[in-house]
């Protein structure tokens, strides 16, 4: 059964069953990777070189996204 719980990054409460859990930080956020469904989504998966796909937050997903850059890894934004 779906939990209800707020996102971390709009700080609304979820009522989807299409979230996720941060890697980074542990918080739940909107996660919507279909694009036929007009949903919130206040994050995304990533493709890293280092470890496959991950799920990130937009917060989390922007910092490390900016300290891949600076040292010049490569962390792609799938959705």
């Amino acid at each position: 059964m779906f939990e209800t719980s707020s996102c971390r990054v709009c700080r609304q409460v979820i009522e989807v069953a299409r979230h996720a859990i941060c890697d980074e930080c542990g918080a739940p956020f909107h996660l919507n990777l279909r694009t036929d469904l007009d949903e919130a989504s206040c994050g995304a998966a990533y493709v890293s070189a280092a470890c496959g796909m991950s799920v990130y937050c937009d917060s989390c997903g922007a910092r490390l996204e900016a300290e891949a850059a600076a040292t010049g890894s490569r962390l792609a934004r799938v959705g």
